[in-house]
């Protein structure tokens, strides 16, 4: 009985440590994720606007 009370008190410290890593992957991601819009947000813009002219000024 000792041992699966050692076994299940490991276990439930490693499901901590993985909810602990859990949980500030999630709030690094909700602190960055304001800026993270705004740099994918000008990407596609200066995409389009490199591409589209592109496009215009091929076939013609």
């Amino acid at each position: 009985m000792e041992n699966q009370i050692l076994e299940n008190l490991k276990m439930m410290m490693k499901m901590k440590k993985f909810t602990n890593m859990i949980k500030k992957n999630q709030k690094r991601k909700r602190v960055g994720s304001g800026s993270l819009r705004d740099e994918t947000k000008n990407k596609k813009f200066t995409h389009f606007s490199g591409i589209i002219p592109k496009g215009i000024c091929g076939p013609n």
